[in-house]
């Protein structure tokens, strides 16, 4: 109940860390280490993809979290047209 999703932050959580101090990943090693002390950690073939998925969107974009006090500041920009463009920010980030 529950194990594979929590294999997959575990993993993505790993491999974040192992990318920052290594530059390099390696999915499916560590999905048997854990194995090892604990089946099933990861079950499908979707959470392999979630988590290459988030380990690629994490890899591309960078640090995207916003903290909670700047969060209504930064939605009112994103909703403003942007200057030299038809579009708000929103539309151009999600474009």
């Amino acid at each position: 109940a529950g194990v594979g999703r929590t294999g997959c932050f575990i993993v993505i959580d790993a491999m974040l860390e192992r990318i920052k101090h290594e530059k390099t990943v390696d999915i499916y090693g560590h999905v048997t280490l854990m194995r090892a002390q604990r089946n099933y950690m990861v079950q499908t073939e979707d959470q392999y993809v979630f988590i290459h998925d988030a380990l690629q969107e994490a890899v591309t974009c960078g640090t995207t979290e916003v903290p909670a006090r700047n969060l209504y500041a930064y939605i009112q920009k994103l909703t403003q047209i942007e200057s030299g463009e038809n579009v708000t920010g929103m539309e151009l980030e999600f474009k």
